[in-house]
């Protein structure tokens, strides 16, 4: 049976897990309805970002119904959350570029799909040597726990890559929040906070040990989830409104031209 350190671990996993999965299609859906291309990649960030708890949250449901851990084989369980993370930055670093340099998007997204698929490779090619495995003593008393080998390849870019969200998307929208007004103003200042909450939740989630303690954590993955949508979502609704005042605009122009149109034509009958 699992301790209590167990279930706080596996139970706030899986419900980070389901709640990003679950703000993922439910931004989707927004971004269907509003055609808001940058809230689709929004919900894939979320979505990849609670898959980091994958392989926590099935050992944990293994666990639970079967009384038994995860068979690892070939680091699966490392695999399983790890791999989702060279999608989660790309995707969010090109969101970022979009916002803050979109000269340079195109530009960004080459270097850090060079760097995630580098990532990938070094993940897939050897997962045995490129995480620690903690077991427990008796099988099913208590989950795995999985931490990437200092130094290994992949542990440098995963730093790499969360230097670069807290400093390009982190510190970038907060300056340029300070470039702006009104709402504006906060929903960029709601993007860059939420960045940093993820990079800061991320990092203690890598370095503390397992205990209650991660439930800062995941307290955090989930805020800036809320923040990030918070901050997109009214940028898109702005636009709409915008382009929805300036069509009526131009329609009421259209038909202040037909109307004087009309009336020169009625006119010119009568001589």
């Amino acid at each position: 049976m699992l301790s209590v350190s167990g279930l706080i671990i596996g139970i706030s996993s899986l419900a980070v897990l389901l709640f990003c999965v679950a703000f993922g299609f439910h931004n989707f859906y927004h971004a269907k309805k509003m055609n808001a291309d940058l809230l689709y990649l929004t919900g894939i960030i979320i979505i990849c970002t609670g898959g980091f708890y994958l392989g926590v949250s099935v050992d944990f449901l293994l666990v639970i119904f079967t009384g038994e851990n995860l068979v690892n084989f070939n680091g699966l369980h490392g695999v399983l959350g790890f791999m989702w993370t060279a999608p989660a930055i790309v995707s969010g670093m090109y969101l970022g570029a979009t916002l803050i340099v979109p000269r340079a998007k195109k530009s960004i997204a080459i270097i850090y799909l060079t760097l995630a698929i580098l990532f990938e490779f070094f993940l897939f090619v050897n997962p045995i040597e490129t995480f620690i495995f903690n077991y427990p003593p008796i099988n099913g008393s208590e989950l795995i726990d999985t931490n990437i080998v200092f130094g290994h390849p992949t542990f440098i870019l995963i730093a790499i890559f969360l230097v670069s969200t807290l400093l390009f998307n982190g510190v970038g929208f907060l300056v340029k929040s300070r470039k702006t007004s009104g709402d504006l103003r906060r929903n960029f200042l709601y993007v860059g906070i939420g960045f940093i909450i993820f990079v800061g939740a991320a990092a203690l989630d890598a370095l503390i040990a397992p205990g209650p303690l991660v439930l800062i954590a995941r307290f955090g993955m989930i805020s800036y989830a809320l923040l990030m949508f918070s901050g997109l979502e009214p940028m898109w609704t702005h636009q709409i409104t915008h382009k929805s005042k300036k069509e009526e605009s131009k329609e009421t122009k259209i038909m202040e031209t037909e109307s004087i149109e009309a009336e020169s034509i009625e006119a010119e009958s009568k001589l």
